[in-house]
């Protein structure tokens, strides 16, 4: 591996060359990679959440949550201008699964089968809020020509964190154990 450092770059004093090259990859495209390897670790971690004490409040502490009552609260480890690691409290998630070629189909199909279910759908009949974030995991395939399992969860509001409803469509998982890794790397 070859770094080469120039002082004469356009408007930076100092960048990488373009004729850098780490295993037939630009440096733009290992950052993008980089970028994209991040992200999903950090969107793996949030998905993987193991169930405990809750920590979902009014959206107004969140300038990212405009569009539902509550969402999940985090605290900012740091930050600067591309991205913030946060720190998310475990919560209790209502979970389903879809197998299908195509992820779209599969989301669709998980969406309305958790959206009936915190429509009233459930056997104590009540409405559930909707919060954010809404997540989705998908399993890796060996092929392309297989299909996938997508799995969507819901975050339960704060009224519900201690006794979710049980569902009366056994598709549906609540108090889904997630992965006990509560940091998010996202990007700004």
């Amino acid at each position: 591996m070859r770094l080469s450092i120039k002082q004469s770059c356009s408007d930076k004093p100092i960048c990488l060359c373009e004729d850098w090259r780490y295993g037939g990859y630009g440096a733009m495209e290992l950052r993008h990679t980089l970028s994209i390897m991040v992200y999903l670790a950090g969107l793996v971690g949030l998905l993987l959440i193991l169930t405990a004490e809750a920590r979902v409040g009014n959206s107004s502490e969140s300038s990212f949550c405009t569009e539902t009552k509550e969402c999940l609260l985090y605290d900012l480890v740091c930050k600067n201008d591309d991205y913030e690691v946060r720190h998310y409290d475990s919560v209790k998630w209502v979970s389903t699964d879809e197998e299908a070629y195509l992820m779209d189909k599969a989301i669709v199909t998980s969406f309305m089968r958790l959206f009936k279910y915190i429509t009233g759908s459930n056997e104590a009949g009540v409405n559930i809020d909707m919060t954010v974030p809404v997540i989705v995991k998908i399993e890796e395939t060996k092929r392309m020509s297989q299909s996938s399992v997508y799995t969507l969860s819901f975050v339960l509001p704060s009224a519900h964190q201690m006794t979710p409803p049980q569902p009366t469509d056994d598709k549906i998982r609540p108090n889904r154990p997630l992965h006990p890794m509560p940091y998010a790397l996202v990007e700004i």
